[in-house]
């Protein structure tokens, strides 16, 4: 390898590795992204399109082509997400395995279609920078709200779901005290 030099082109099972070793080392944890992550990983960078371990990756792939329908690169998404789990208040909650992260919605939604009503789950966001996605199961239908950190300073709540804000206001009320009557000690440094 020649020193500061960028190969335009590498096999995802290298790229993977790489990707694996970063986020260790950048968020501090002692255990590897799990199997469904890193083939989720891959799903996103390849756009969904079938891959392998020795797909090839480009440079464009990885950080200069947007992902689809979405105005930010495979490697803007993956670092902010990284910076994300950098911010001591969500760190220990990624230490504790209590966000899922590396998921897709659909698989999220599979999952969760087989718990009780309340059951929530922590999820990376496909449409916002750094932010988290709290999925819900509400008797037969989800309900999503999107928790996102800018800037590792604060932390700003949306909903997609509606937008009348006293009924957003309602379900983010409702989620937070889902999340502190059955995680109790999970997450009560977000929440007074």
């Amino acid at each position: 390898r020649i020193p500061f030099s960028v190969p335009e082109a590498v096999e995802w099972h290298r790229l993977r590795e790489c990707l694996n070793m970063k986020w260790k080392a950048e968020v501090c944890c002692s255990f590897d992204l799990s199997e469904r992550s890193l083939a989720y990983l891959g799903f996103k960078l390849f756009r969904g399109n079938p891959f392998s371990d020795n797909s090839i990756v480009t440079w464009a792939m990885f950080n200069k082509e947007n992902l689809v329908n979405r105005t930010f690169t495979f490697w803007q998404w993956f670092y902010s997400t990284l910076n994300l789990m950098k911010d001591r208040k969500c760190n220990k909650h990624w230490q504790q395995q209590a966000i899922v992260g590396f998921i897709s919605k659909p698989d999220c939604e599979n999952i969760l279609c087989q718990e009780l009503s309340g059951t929530f789950m922590l999820r990376f966001s496909d449409s916002e920078l750094g932010a988290l996605t709290v999925r819900e199961r509400v008797l037969v239908d989800f309900v999503k709200l999107i928790l996102v950190c800018f800037q590792s300073s604060w932390l700003r709540a949306t909903s997609q779901a509606s937008n009348d804000k006293r009924l957003f206001s309602k379900r983010f009320e409702r989620a937070v005290l889902v999340i502190i009557t059955e995680k109790k000690n999970a997450f009560h440094d977000y929440f007074q």
